[in-house]
């Protein structure tokens, strides 16, 4: 098993949704962070979570929020509708600490 910790900054207002209305583990919130090694060098990672803390996130989070995830991460390899080959790196939080809330923005 393998797990890491980042500390960064959303980079879009998280996207939640509710699968079902049998309580809160039907709840999925997924976002990206990007977290920072120096001035030039940002790497991204997409987070998915469920349930509580999925509600949470939901709830509290907003683009330019900063975070740490502490989580299981996965590689995958996808295409472009272009044809350009990508790779995710995704990861599946077993913690989320919210550092500092971006206040949303008003229109």
């Amino acid at each position: 098993m393998n797990k890491l910790t980042i500390i960064g900054e959303l980079t879009s207002n998280p996207k939640g949704r509710v699968l079902c209305t049998k309580g809160p583990a039907c709840a999925v919130c997924d976002f990206t962070v990007a977290a920072r090694n120096a001035p030039q060098e940002t790497q991204y990672f997409r987070v998915s979570c469920r349930g509580a803390q999925a509600e949470r996130c939901m709830k509290h989070l907003h683009k330019g929020s900063t975070v740490a995830v502490t989580g299981s991460v996965s590689a995958r390899a996808y295409q472009t509708p272009a044809g350009e080959m990508r790779a995710s790196l995704d990861v599946r939080p077993e913690e989320i600490e919210i550092i500092n809330v971006k206040e949303e923005a008003t229109p």
